[in-house]
């Protein structure tokens, strides 16, 4: 299995690397919006959101190490609070909706609060197990709860927010909401608190032995995660006009997880290229063939097996050797 020294640059090489591929991103994400057609833009928006949710689990797989299944639980719970908020309170226009944005949020922080404090004291295959159990219970609400969720046939009426009718303005503010997440959440890892949860994902025994409140900073991690994650679920909810079940099911947190890994779970931004790289499969693919999936499945094992270190692994290899 590759380790970490051989995926990372030396040090002048990420920064500038970064540096670089950030302004590429920022300057195609902006042209998307300025000279876009529709069907791009929403297909855009619809992997702003997914690379969001993606970036937000990576703060639990990739910054602490902890492999969560319940992360779809976060996600759909800030879009079906939202929902219900507008379908069944009628908290509609430009407050209505802020202010169910912001409780869909406080409530997905209070489930992570929930599920964390049940969970954090396991590790490792029973840690992966609970969160799954727990979220398929979320998931098992949702779809049974017909009165406020709508059961199966999903929560549809959504109204969203006045003014993001158009695709091409959703897709703007989605696009600087989205970065301005990445923005906070680079901030995140790379402060005191990120580097404490590295050295916890690392040597969690040696850094309850130095005095580091192990369980608090995962736990701290997973809320904070939610939080995004509902947030991406929120938007969600507004570009869909709906939500259903399958958005809290654990084949969700499943494809988040995929992305994840694809990218690269040692890299900041490797949920991110993860994201468009699952997407554009999704996307592309069934256009090619009826048998899309089994493709798909083949290129995650392609890259699981050649690149283990995610997709921006071969970044990194290509620097080396053009610098030996």
């Amino acid at each position: 299995m590759t380790s970490t020294s051989e995926v990372i640059l030396p040090a002048s090489s990420p920064a500038r690397l970064r540096h670089v591929g950030t302004v590429l991103v920022l300057a195609a994400g902006l042209a998307i919006g300025v000279f876009g057609r529709e069907t791009l833009l929403v297909q855009a928006t619809d992997i702003l959101i997914f690379a969001l949710f993606a970036l937000s689990l990576n703060l639990v797989v990739g910054q602490s190490g902890m492999v969560s299944m319940c992360h779809a639980a976060f996600f759909a719970t800030g879009g079906y609070v939202f929902g219900v908020l507008q379908v069944k309170y009628g908290w509609t226009g430009v407050g209505g909706a802020a202010a169910a944005a912001v409780l869909a949020i406080a409530a997905s922080v209070l489930l992570a609060l929930v599920i964390g404090l049940l969970i954090i004291r396991v590790s490792h295959a029973y840690f992966i197990m609970l969160t799954l159990a727990l979220g398929q219970l979320v998931y098992i609400v949702i779809w049974k709860w017909h009165s406020m969720t709508g059961g199966d046939d999903g929560l549809i009426g959504i109204a969203g927010v006045p003014g993001l009718q158009d695709a091409r303005t959703f897709y703007m503010v989605a696009f600087v909401i989205v970065a301005s997440c990445t923005a906070l959440l680079f901030t995140i890892a790379r402060s005191a608190f990120g580097h404490t949860l590295t050295a916890i994902r690392d040597n969690p025994l040696r850094a309850a032995f130095i005095g580091v409140p192990v369980r608090l900073f995962r736990l701290a991690a997973f809320v904070l995660a939610a939080s995004f994650a509902a947030l991406a679920g929120v938007g969600q909810a507004i570009f869909h006009r709906g939500m259903f079940p399958s958005s809290a099911s654990f084949i969700t947190s499943a494809d988040a997880l995929v992305a994840v890994v694809l990218g690269g779970t040692q890299w900041f931004f490797g949920p991110i290229v993860g994201a468009i790289t699952f997407k554009i499969l999704t996307y592309g693919l069934p256009h090619l063939t009826d048998y899309w999936l089994s493709c798909l499945g083949i290129v995650i094992i392609v890259v699981a097996l050649s690149l283990p270190g995610g997709l921006l692994s071969l970044v990194a290899r290509i620097d080396s050797r053009w610098r030996k």
